[in-house]
């Protein structure tokens, strides 16, 4: 499980391919995984219930965008604003970001490895999860803080319509705010 998180991370760092960063992200995520699932088999079920829930409208977006690298995203900003917040939204939430919905999984994890006396462990992973942390707000200062250059002098941007999917606006919107749920899915554990 420790040594997933950390190839999981490390490997991400230098990704560019955005199809390569989501893959290393599982891997990090199944690496939290299976260090709880002896321990407590609901929590990694629910681990992998919400990464599932924050995963499915990234690629959604992914795809509508057509974003296959980094470079691609730097377009976003200009083209769709709102679709840039929320993929970048959901980057941080992929990362574990307090307060969003990926924070709270992994704080359960922690909590039952301290519970079991297992606190090296739970700093290791601690430490080990801002690897992705970091590869992820690579991606949303990719997303937010960079434009590509511009050949013409033109002050006006020019944004094409997006055509949104209800079905991917209500995932995103589920899977940014289920992290109110969360203490409801908790108690029942």
């Amino acid at each position: 499980g420790v040594m997933s998180i950390s190839i999981g991370g490390l490997t991400g760092i230098n990704q560019t391919q955005i199809r390569k960063l989501m893959a290393f992200s599982s891997l990090t995520n199944l690496g939290w995984t299976m260090v709880v699932l002896s321990l407590s088999p609901h929590t990694a079920v629910l681990n992998i219930f919400i990464y599932m829930i924050m995963l499915i409208p990234v690629f959604i977006m992914m795809q509508k965008m057509t974003l296959k690298t980094l470079q691609d995203m730097t377009t976003t900003w200009t083209s769709s604003t709102m679709s840039s917040i929320m993929l970048m939204l959901m980057f941080l939430s992929l990362g574990g970001l307090p307060p969003l919905t990926g924070f709270m999984p992994k704080l359960l994890i922690l909590n039952v490895l301290v519970t079991h006396k297992l606190t090296l462990i739970s700093a290791m992973i601690a430490m080990l999860s801002l690897i992705s942390l970091f590869f992820y707000m690579r991606t949303t200062y990719v997303i937010t803080m960079t434009n590509p250059p511009m050949l013409i002098n033109n002050t006006a941007k020019w944004r094409p319509k997006l055509h949104h999917n209800k079905l991917t606006s209500a995932l995103t919107i589920m899977s940014l705010t289920s992290i109110l749920l969360l203490p409801t899915m908790v108690a029942t554990i």
